[in-house]
């Protein structure tokens, strides 16, 4: 899978130009593609020094993963027809794009209202696929609530398998709208602006949190008077990270409408109730009762705490009844 000569050309031409150093960031991971995926961004940095890659390690068998900018992520190798593009969007992580985003790009940005998440799946040598990744990779660099994710599909046919690609490329919003072949602006635009944001994916609210923006996703809950549905799974997460950016948010909605936070109680304390769920997560939910809850919750922790063995977590029910028992009345 080495570099072509032609490949090689394309990537000293880019790396030619006046610009700035860029730098992207690679993410190992234990999967078994991942030494071709250092093995090609050690011939890139060869062969274009101003390219920087910032490299951390996941203990996740998922697909490596190459970042260019927070929200443009690729699970491939951008060789062939991918190239091209890939360079493209370097070059305006830069600021000093070949071609200025057009202004039909930066008005889709502004009317963006929802997060959204995009998974094109592409192979180096499909001929349409660049057109695709030319229409929407720049919404994922202009700040705009789009992430997009480029799966090459030859090389992560479980992938490809599990959301049920047969052909590239195809376009997939939100594990739902999908498109195959090159689509028309105005589909993507429509989908993208007319979304119902309560049927916003458990992945799309995971990826917007991921990316630091939990203080963002509550002004969206609080602008619309609604928990989004997908917000419980987030809550009750095994990952500490998306765990903890979930419960971020769900304060700030306790902080600035209380009411509206009490509507994730129920929910949260079906699952606690039901079993199943490690400590580490009961522990948060109990703590999130205890900050966001009344004082109708308190015969429930009371049994709840009775049940309990691990004394850690005893601690916290404990912690989360004085809270309640001295919060104010309604």
């Amino acid at each position: 899978m080495n570099i072509t000569a032609e490949e090689t050309e394309l990537i000293s031409q880019w790396n030619a130009r006046p610009a700035q150093p860029v730098s992207i960031r690679f993410v190992r991971t234990r999967h078994p593609m991942t030494g071709d995926f250092e093995a090609f961004l050690e011939d890139l940095r060869k062969i274009a020094p101003r390219i920087e890659v910032l490299s951390e390690v996941s203990e996740e068998a998922e697909p490596p993963a190459i970042y260019v900018g927070k929200a443009l992520r690729y699970h491939a190798l951008p060789r062939g027809g991918e190239l091209e593009p890939f360079l493209e969007a370097l070059s305006m992580l830069q600021n000093r794009p070949w071609e200025p985003l057009s202004e039909e790009i930066g008005k889709l940005a502004d009317e963006i209202e929802w997060p959204a998440q995009i998974k094109i799946y592409v192979t180096p040598h499909c001929p349409f696929c660049p057109r695709v990744l030319r229409q929407l990779q720049p919404l994922a660099l202009a700040d705009s609530l789009l992430g997009v994710t480029v799966i090459d599909g030859s090389l992560f046919p479980e992938m490809a398998g599990k959301d049920g690609v047969r052909s590239v490329p195809t376009t997939i919003l939100d594990s739902g709208v999908r498109w195959t072949g090159v689509m028309r602006p105005e589909e993507v635009r429509d989908a993208l602006v007319h979304r119902d944001p309560s049927q916003l994916s458990a992945e799309t609210l995971k990826s917007f949190i991921k990316e630091g923006n939990a203080s963002r996703l509550a002004d969206m809950m609080l602008h619309r008077e609604m928990i989004f549905p997908a917000f419980l799974a987030l809550l009750l997460h095994p990952e500490w990270s998306v765990r903890l950016g979930a419960m971020v948010a769900a304060e700030e909605i306790g902080e600035r409408n209380p009411m509206l936070a009490l509507e994730l109680l129920p929910g949260l304390w079906e699952h606690i109730e039901g079993g199943g769920v490690q400590d580490s997560v009961k522990g948060d939910v109990v703590y999130l009762m205890g900050a966001l809850g009344s004082r109708e919750w308190i015969p429930a922790l009371e049994r709840f705490l009775v049940n309990t063995q691990g004394e850690e977590l005893r601690e916290i029910v404990v912690e989360a009844l004085e809270m309640l028992r001295t919060s104010p009345e309604e």
